[in-house]
This record gives C-alpha cells, structure tokens and sequence, in this order.
C-alpha cells in the first residue's frame, strides 16, 4: 500500500499514468487504466498537491494518530472509532509510532450491515514521516488476516508524506504532500469530467484546510 501511495506520488512506478490537469497552485490530477484481480475496471485517478504546514514534521505526524482529532483532517475516514482493531507494530520500541493498523469505523458498507474498516500504514523517522490508508471490507480484512495474498487486493490509498522544510523565511515546519485516488467503474480517460476534477479537488483543499487548523484551530485558510 505504501508502495502504490509513493509511486504515484513520484510516478515511480511501472504503470503509465496521463497528465489530466496541473494548474500552478491546485492539485495534480493524473489518470490511468484499471484492472484488479476481482474483474473490477474503468479508470483510477490520482490528485497530489504540496503544501508547507507550521508544525515539525513529527508533531503533525504524532497529532494525525490521536484519533480524537481524526475528523479535523480525514475526509475520507472520519467516522473512525477511537480503537484500533488490530496493530502490528513495525518497531519493538513501545514509544515508537511505527505500525500497521486496522482500524474500526462508524460506516456500513451500502447494502451490507457490516461496519468498513481502515487499513493503515504510519511509519516516521528523522527524514519525515508517512500515513498511507484505505478503506477496506470487513471479507477483505478476514481474507488478509487468514493468510490471502494481500497483492491481490484491489487497494486505492491515500496518505500524506511529511518531511522537514523551512519556510520562505527561515521558520521551521514541514512539506506535506496529500494524495488521493477515486476510482471511476467502467469509465476510460477520455470520459473523465470536470466534476471528477472538481471533487479530488475538494478533497484535498478540505485536507490542507484541516491540516492547518489541526497545528492552529483559529486557521481556516484552504490551499
């Protein structure tokens, strides 16, 4: 999952992905084809947009994990319950935040009465710091955690990279890059529309919008 985030962030990866808009001071919106194993297809696109925030990077990294302040900056999640379901720490140092999660959420999947989860990945260091997440069904999490090959499940993440970046004027804090996929059924490029633009527009705008009221409640300033 961390992999597919930084490769279209980067666009290091081997899949080709087509330039849909790169305005100066808007997210970069990209587009490819999609076919996952389940038989699912039609277009997947990404937004990613950077963006200096006034916080060390660690402290935004440490404050994005208390899941009371969840809803200020996920858009996608925010109906996360305060528990974890499961957590693999990736460390054996019991203050380090380095882990693989699954988390409970207050959404029912449509036509199911079965809650989603939220599979997530958050990993720091000195050289910054990384939240990858999806949204997941609870099958999904059964299939994964009884041993099912976990690169055979179609995963669309998001997640924020966090490195340390002074500002203009000399002020420490952090760039932190947001980044979306949205999934469009049976769709091909040339069909994509404004509106599809507009929405991983907004989605990363209320991102930004909620990562700076999270290090300054009085800043409701968006991109």
């Amino acid at each position: 999952m961390r992999r597919m985030f930084c490769a279209t962030v980067c666009l290091t990866g081997w899949e080709r992905w087509n330039l849909v808009a790169n305005v100066p001071g808007r997210p970069r919106i990209m587009a490819r084809m999609y076919n996952d194993f389940q038989g699912v297809s039609g277009v997947v696109m990404s937004a990613t947009h950077s963006v200096w925030i006034a916080a060390n990077h660690r402290h935004l990294f440490e404050m994005m994990l208390i899941k009371d302040l969840r809803s200020v900056w996920d858009v996608l999640c925010h109906t996360i319950a305060t528990r974890d379901m499961y957590s693999f720490p990736l460390s054996q140092d019991e203050a380090n935040f380095n882990c693989v999660s699954i988390l409970d959420s207050n959404t029912l999947q449509a036509g199911v009465n079965q809650p989603l989860k939220v599979l997530q990945e958050a990993s720091s260091d000195t050289t910054g710091s990384l939240i990858v997440y999806a949204i997941v069904d609870t099958p999904t999490v059964a299939l994964v955690m009884h041993g099912a090959d976990s690169s055979r499940v179609g995963l669309l993440p998001a997640g924020l990279s966090i490195v340390p970046y002074h500002g203009e004027s000399g002020e420490s804090g952090s760039m932190v890059t947001v980044g979306f996929h949205r999934l469009l059924r049976n769709q091909v490029i040339s069909n994509i529309t404004v509106e599809n633009i507009n929405t991983l527009n907004r989605l990363v705008a209320q991102t930004v919008r909620g990562l700076k009221m999270l290090v300054d409640p009085l800043n409701e300033e968006g991109m």
